[in-house]
């Protein structure tokens, strides 16, 4: 005969022989089980190491960094670590962000931003000038820009490290 099916349970296996023609054979609950304890496993390994890039002097700096921005950046610490972690270089770009909170610093101080809108938007023309360089505008300074721009892209190349200019992944040349 067959087996009597109640609606509140869960078949996937279908069972078929010669002598009964179809019958639903529940999933294995044991290798459902495994299954789910092996996913766990894998999300607990991933999120047990997300912070393993960054070490704890350099979780420090960017703390640091991040209280020179003031009010000015939005993102937790932790969402700014996450950032750095996932670039592949989070040595190097805590390098920029800290030439970024450098120089957002110093010209704070000599401009007196003193609204967070116009902190906000100190930061942002800063963010825009190191984006500047990335995509591989030229280090000079040319006529026209700004004597704004052409501050932040001094204070800028003054805090970054020289060798950082020739990292291929981070800086990126027209020519």
């Amino acid at each position: 005969g067959y087996q009597e099916i109640y609606p509140c349970q869960q078949y996937s296996i279908v069972e078929k022989t010669r002598d009964r023609p179809q019958q639903f054979v529940p999933w294995d609950s044991s290798i459902m089980n495994k299954t789910i304890c092996f996913i766990l496993l894998i999300i607990l390994a991933f999120s047990m190491t997300a912070h393993a890039d960054l070490t704890s002097a350099e979780r420090r700096r960017l703390t640091e960094a991040k209280a020179l921005l003031t009010d000015a950046e939005q993102r937790s610490v932790d969402e700014i670590m996450d950032e750095l972690e996932r670039t592949g270089f989070p040595q190097e770009h805590l390098l920029i962000y800290e030439a970024v909170a450098a120089t957002f610093r110093d010209i704070q101080k000599e401009y007196g931003h003193d609204s967070p809108q116009s902190r906000e938007q100190l930061l942002g023309k800063i963010r825009l000038n190191m984006a500047y360089f990335q995509l591989g505008g030229p280090a000079g300074e040319r006529e026209g820009m700004g004597e704004l721009n052409r501050l932040i892209r001094r204070k800028l190349k003054d805090y970054l490290p020289e060798d950082i200019w020739d990292h291929p992944e981070l800086f990126h040349s027209l020519n």
